[in-house]
């Protein structure tokens, strides 16, 4: 059970009845830009109920105080699905792919806010204005439609997300916990040298030193870098766009070569981009990279920063010149800078690929929850959803060993193949 003393939340519809909290909710999310109210608040006005994908959502912020004081906020919203009935979601989420969201709260409150969270969110779905010590504040009716939770990106050890794990279990809530992929980071060491001589396997560490060797001195390679001077040296260019438009040039051409359409054709991703880098470049909270072999763009990064860290967001490599590896070339290219320029942590965020064990990052494991209310629809919907998911997996891992349901299966040594 949380502390007896009194609890409260105050549902929020509305972000206008937000803004005197702007200052505390940006301290309190601390260093990753994705939790921050700016980013949060320009997500909502790109994807919210203007947006043709998502005109059957609500916003619902969660204030949560212990007495007078505030306690935290739990930034959600609402969205209907025809099957799964109203979800809610963490606002960043889907294709803008916000990591490490979650509760924001100041580490002595964290677990608490955490736990009253999914107190009220159980409350408002039974329809009741106080529960378990916790009284919630929503007008004109205390009742919240809703039928599951669907949380991404957040950090297993979020002392948040394992008190929301606890409570929903206490609740009876049906619970479906996860991991994902995993979030990356790089410890920058003090200079070049050694971040070379760190790395592992010693096949990994001479081929970047053979990259290194025979391209990151040349003269025909040259790193362009848009962002605040006080910061990279160089001056912010307000006219970064011609450096956005070459990361979306060189982005989209890889995807289609790959068979994908690419993060860029879709008009929401590209507006609520160009309308964040309005606000960071200029601050230092972003840098638009881009690098040159022989005068000819090869690759290009997104940059967010936070404090001490450099998070490698979103990137895109020439097609035409993949026999230079221009996606190793740019990673080591920007290390080597963010030694230089006295960052400490380089994180390439979300995704398990190979080459970010090979550039020497650790990986920290998020999770994906999502649960249902004790009520009749929710379970019926959630016990649905379960049986869907768990079918797409059978299916995916008959593909994988080449099960027809005639039968037939392929050689053992081919099996151990696909697997491996």
């Amino acid at each position: 059970m949380i502390d007896q003393r009194a609890w409260s939340v105050r549902v929020h519809e509305d972000f206008r009845d937000l803004e005197q909290l702007e200052g505390q909710w940006n301290h309190w999310a601390e260093d990753p830009p994705f939790r921050r109210y700016d980013w949060q608040r320009t997500w909502w006005e790109v994807y919210g109920p203007g947006s043709l994908s998502r005109k059957r959502s609500r916003l619902c912020i969660l204030e949560v105080r212990h007495g007078e004081t505030l306690a935290g906020i739990v930034p959600l919203y609402r969205e209907w699905h025809p099957l799964w009935g109203w979800v809610l979601r963490w606002l960043g989420s889907g294709e803008v792919c916000s990591d490490y969201l979650g509760p924001i709260a100041p580490a002595c409150y964290q677990e608490h806010v955490g736990r009253v969270a999914i107190i009220a969110l159980h409350a408002l779905a039974l329809g009741k204005s106080r529960f378990q010590d916790v009284t919630i504040d929503r007008s004109p009716a205390p009742r919240l439609t809703c039928h599951r939770i669907d949380w991404d990106g957040m950090r297993a050890d979020d002392p948040a997300v394992q008190a929301v794990r606890i409570q929903a279990e206490t609740l009876k809530w049906a619970l479906d916990v996860r991991p994902t992929e995993s979030s990356w980071q790089l410890a920058l060491p003090r200079t070049w040298g050694e971040y070379l001589d760190s790395l592992q396997p010693r096949s990994v560490r001479r081929r970047y030193r053979k990259l290194s060797r025979a391209y990151l001195d040349h003269p025909d390679l040259v790193l362009h870098v848009v962002g605040k001077q006080e910061v990279f040296g160089t001056p912010c260019d307000d006219n970064w766009q011609s450096a956005w438009n070459i990361l979306v040039q060189l982005h989209q051409a890889r995807r289609r070569q790959v068979g994908d359409q690419g993060l860029f054709a879709s008009t929401q991703f590209e507006v609520f981009h160009r309308r964040i880098l309005t606000e960071y470049l200029p601050s230092g909270r972003a840098a638009l990279a881009w690098l040159e072999w022989q005068g000819q763009p090869i690759a290009a990064e997104y940059l967010l920063l936070s404090g001490k860290t450099v998070m490698a967001y979103q990137s895109g490599i020439n097609p035409d010149f993949l026999t230079l590896s221009p996606g190793h070339l740019m990673s080591l290219s920007l290390i080597r800078e963010a030694i230089r320029w006295g960052f400490e942590t380089f994180d390439l965020l979300r995704g398990d690929e190979p080459y970010k064990r090979h550039l020497g990052a650790r990986p920290t494991p998020l999770v994906r929850i999502r649960a249902a209310p004790p009520q009749v629809s929710a379970r019926w919907r959630f016990t649905l959803w379960n049986w869907g998911r768990h079918s797409r997996e059978l299916l995916r891992r008959m593909k994988a060993k080449n099960i027809d349901f005639g039968g037939t299966m392929m050689e053992d040594d081919q099996v151990a193949a696909v697997d491996s």
